[in-house]
């Protein structure tokens, strides 16, 4: 059931092969088309999922790039793929307005561990009680803390992922994990951010609830994440991160980032 799902009409797969491998993919891509920016992994993957019609969809959601041999784990084949794939699916069907994925954040919640310990210089836990200052009550209503910061963390322990009191605050942890904290100069955290920024995507959406399973909640506090591709902006969004390290955003999410972590760092 679940592999005539990924099949179904409103599916589409497609594979990147070698002459050497004819027979077997080294990467594959699933597709989903639907009616709007998907920001919710359990319905895509649902094999009773009601099946929808691919000539009404107006949105491309890339919910799945997997390397299909695990000797070639850590090598991207994606990029070849992806620009591919965008330009196929443009042809077959020219009314699709939106191409996104709906992504994991893979270490998400290792990174915000470190970030709640006090172990990111740049960013001490008094200045992200700071940057959730404006989620203090709903925080403290929902939690035994008074601390923006304490609340959280109590709150994640608690398996309460999907609380309401913690949308804004995990939307908010989550952009500074991935357009704020660096590995180096210019490097994300988080390597799924790095390769579609580095593809020219747009940092879109981020959905908190997305993935409520448990690898989703154990790795991304159940956070996924919509990068869009706009094919008239996907060379100035790569040259913007590639030579100046920008990351290009929504508006909604660049207001955010303006308001509540640009310069605190």
């Amino acid at each position: 059931d679940d592999l005539r799902r990924r099949l179904a009409d409103d599916r589409r797969c497609f594979g990147f092969f070698h002459p050497a491998l004819p027979e077997e993919p080294l990467i594959f891509v699933e597709v989903a088309l639907t009616y709007e920016i998907a920001s919710n992994i359990a319905p895509l993957i649902d094999p009773a999922g009601e099946v929808g019609d691919p000539y009404a969809a107006d949105t491309a959601v890339f919910y799945s790039i997997n390397n299909a041999l695990a000797g070639l784990r850590g090598i991207s084949f994606g990029n070849f793929l992806l620009k591919q794939v965008l330009n196929e699916l443009a042809d077959e069907l020219p009314q699709l307005k939106r191409f996104v994925t709906l992504s994991p954040v893979p270490r998400l919640a290792d990174g915000l561990r470190a970030l709640f310990a006090g172990e990111v210089p740049d960013w001490p836990t008094g200045r992200i009680d700071e940057i959730l200052e404006d989620c203090r009550e709903a925080l403290a209503e929902a939690s035994s803390e008074t601390s923006p910061i304490a609340a959280v963390q109590q709150l994640l322990a608690d398996r309460r992922c999907a609380d309401p009191a913690l949308a804004m605050p995990l939307t908010r942890l989550a952009l500074l994990y991935i357009a704020a904290m660096r590995n180096g100069p210019g490097v994300c955290c988080d390597r799924v951010a790095a390769f579609h920024l580095a593809n020219g995507a747009i940092l879109e959406r981020i959905n908190v609830g997305a993935d409520l399973s448990p690898k989703g909640q154990a790795q991304s506090y159940g956070i996924m994440v919509n990068y869009r591709y706009d094919p008239e902006q996907v060379v100035a969004n790569h040259e913007a991160f590639v030579q100046d390290a920008r990351i290009v955003m929504s508006r909604a999410l660049q207001r955010e980032y303006d308001k509540h972590l640009a310069g605190r760092h």
